[in-house]
């Protein structure tokens, strides 16, 4: 569970970094 939240975690600053992205 933790490496998931981690996992969300990157990817959820990479989409505040690239909004296209998200």
């Amino acid at each position: 569970t933790t490496t998931t939240t981690a996992a969300t975690t990157s990817s959820n600053e990479s989409a505040t970094t690239s909004p296209t992205n998200a």
